[in-house]
């Protein structure tokens, strides 16, 4: 009997790395946001914004060319124009291939991920790891802007249209990253796919809804217009990734977590590696002032534990700690965090 419920556990295993490589036949995995972290490359913010708006615009023209005048019938255009049928996200598509924006890619092997072995993380060894962009100061994955506008919509449709609340669409998030697309697969869990996930869900409100966010009111990126206008962009308020930026979407600050200590210990040896590479201590968060300004400016804190991770929130208290104490020696200037 113990070893017929091996051999079934072995062949569970089996059809879902399986049915995972199926699935999954060109999407990236994770991303490595440390390796070539230091060296010079272009802003992507303006362009990201071009393409964004540009799918928005094209979405807007299909709704009123197939006469669509309900808000459930944009929605479901607008996500196929971000997402559409395939594993790998449209917008990730487009953020891999063009050649308006400077990205770059590693090899698992080069990567801060090259010890992982297949039993550890067989997603890695399946998938190649995604690119990454700079936006701002902030080096950004091409895979969260795919959680941003694909999972997002998920989260948005869970916690908004099917009544359930935000909590239950944060609760489906951590349980990918617990699962399929985290710790069971990539034996990572990333706090920057559950951050890209939930301002993702707040630019699926933003679509269409007028929000009221204290002070201030922001109106919709589409409106509509009776009298045979249809949908129209809304000419005071085009897409600004600036709006859902901040260092919660870079790993490099708001540090992913791993599901043994051993692979902990294997991305902080390629970090060492890196540190000889550079000339400069490299170590994840990068910097604790990032952390810092990260927490001080979340707009939700009653979210905290859920889009911050421990370490970076530990790194964010120390360094408030150390500004507070004048005699306390600062460890930042050069990413003295350990």
């Amino acid at each position: 009997m113990k070893q017929n419920s091996h051999m079934l556990h072995l062949l569970g295993r089996s059809l879902f790395i399986i049915a995972f490589a199926i699935s999954l036949p060109a999407r990236s995995t994770e991303v490595d946001s440390f390796t070539s972290r230091f060296e010079q490359q272009e802003d992507a913010y303006h362009e990201v914004n071009v393409i964004v708006n540009e799918l928005i615009k094209k979405c807007v023209y299909r709704a009123n060319k197939y006469r669509v005048n309900s808000v459930g019938g944009l929605y479901r255009l607008c996500y196929f124009s971000f997402a559409d049928s395939s594993p790998w996200s449209k917008i990730e598509r487009i953020l891999n291939t063009t050649d308006r924006i400077d990205t770059r890619i590693e090899g698992r092997h080069h990567s801060i991920y090259s010890d992982f072995t297949t039993r550890e993380a067989f997603a890695l060894h399946l998938a190649k790891l995604g690119h990454t962009l700079k936006i701002k100061d902030f080096i950004i994955g091409s895979d969260k802007l795919g959680h941003f506008f694909d999972t997002g919509f998920l989260y948005y449709k869970r916690a908004f249209i099917k009544g359930r609340g935000v909590e239950s669409a944060m609760a489906f998030g951590e349980f990918q990253e617990d699962t399929y697309y985290g710790l069971s697969t990539t034996g990572i869990y990333s706090y920057g796919d559950l951050n890209a996930n939930f301002r993702g869900m707040l630019f699926w409100k933003d679509l269409t809804e007028t929000v009221h966010n204290e002070d201030e009111i922001f109106e919709p990126y589409v409106l509509w217009k009776d009298g045979g206008e249809g949908w129209v962009l809304n000419p005071k308020r085009p897409f600004d990734i600036n709006e859902y930026l901040d260092g919660g979407l870079d790993e490099g600050i708001n540090c992913s977590q791993y599901r043994s200590k051993n692979l902990d210990e294997k991305v902080k040896e390629s970090l060492e590696e890196l540190s000889k590479k550079y000339g400069r201590y490299v170590t994840c968060p990068v910097s604790k002032r990032l952390c810092y300004d990260f927490v001080k400016n979340l707009k939700h804190k009653n979210f905290t534990e859920h889009l911050v991770s421990p370490v970076c929130l530990d790194a964010a208290k120390e360094y408030e700690t150390e500004q507070s104490t004048p005699n306390l020696q600062k460890t930042d200037s050069n990413n003295q965090h350990r």
